[in-house]
């Protein structure tokens, strides 16, 4: 990889793991439009994942707190997550890629939607649905963070329990999809670039963690919106271009 092309992947990736480490999620929607302009779909979905991933990781490991995540809550979620990002992973090779940027920057504005709405406590039925429609986004778009992120704050979650309940749902579902993805299609190529790109990871990390802990739980909400928002914007770029 030229230098010129790694350096401007590491400046994306510290921006976009910055946003992450912020309010949990928000690197896919950034990283995967610049990784396919080099990469092909399998090796982008794998490297953005295992970026964020990563900052998730150290969000929940390396910040000297204890996470505050309801897995009880969450769990019904992370199960349908599995054989949905097996599905995903299947149907990625189907799939073309317009459909699948119109199919996700919709589900991406229902979900802003249901953000902006009244919350709702979570039923186990609403739980898995949301699991199934992040593992499946998460095969094939590498773009599932925002899905999350909406679903777990139209339950009610705020502040540091919603970033960190985003934070470990998005570790479950990524190694689901991960594992997937290169059962089907070995985008080891994707798995050498994100540990070409860890350093930017930590970096962002660094300075999303800072901007957090400056925040309001009502500005996070905000946050969590706009950036859903970006996704759903983001995600439907392909099908316009």
């Amino acid at each position: 990889m030229p230098v010129e092309t790694y350096a401007a992947l590491a400046a994306v990736a510290v921006a976009a793991c910055a946003l992450h480490a912020a309010i949990g999620f928000g690197s896919g929607p950034l990283l995967v439009p610049v990784l396919l302009l080099t990469f092909d779909r399998s090796e982008a979905v794998v490297a953005a994942v295992l970026l964020g991933m990563a900052t998730n990781g150290l969000q929940l490991a390396a910040e000297g707190r204890r996470p505050d995540v309801p897995v009880a809550t969450l769990l019904p979620l992370w199960v349908a997550a599995l054989p949905a990002a097996v599905v995903g992973a299947v149907l990625a090779g189907v799939l073309t890629a317009d459909t699948v940027a119109v199919l996700l920057a919709v589900t991406l504005a229902a979900c802003a939607a249901a953000v902006i709405g009244r919350p709702r406590p979570l039923s186990r039925g609403a739980s898995a649905i949301g699991g199934g429609v992040a593992g499946l986004a998460a095969a094939v778009t590498g773009v599932f963070g925002p899905l999350l992120g909406a679903f777990l704050v139209s339950a009610g979650l705020r502040g540091a329990e919603l970033r960190d309940a985003i934070g470990l749902s998005f570790l479950v579902v990524g190694v689901f999809a991960v594992v997937a993805t290169l059962a089907l299609d070995p985008a080891w190529t994707g798995v050498a670039l994100a540990g070409a790109l860890l350093p930017a990871a930590v970096a962002g990390h660094a300075l999303g963690r800072r901007a957090f802990g400056r925040v309001s739980a009502t500005l996070h909400r905000r946050a969590v919106i706009v950036t859903v928002l970006i996704g759903a914007s983001a995600a439907l770029l392909p099908a316009l271009g």
